[in-house]
């Protein structure tokens, strides 16, 4: 019966690691970007007509509001 339980249990937290690590695969950062408008440094953008690498330069010159301490820029407003 013991065994049984920690079959399931380890069952369980395989199946509960599998879905965090898809959806972290799946829900990356280009994503969260598109989605919240806060995208991290280093992305590739098409902003404007023209393909700009997010840093603390092109957010500013894209009137966003750069955040040093995440270094994420928000497009958005």
């Amino acid at each position: 019966m013991k065994t049984i339980k920690t079959i399931i249990i380890l069952l369980t937290c395989s199946i509960f690691a599998a879905f965090i690590f898809l959806f972290n695969c799946i829900y990356d950062d280009m994503d969260a970007c598109m989605d919240t408008g806060t995208c991290k440094e280093g992305l590739s953008l098409n902003i404007n007509g023209r393909q700009i690498i997010v840093n603390e330069k092109t957010c500013t010159e894209e009137n966003g509001t750069w955040t040093e301490k995440r270094k994420t820029c928000q497009f958005k407003s």
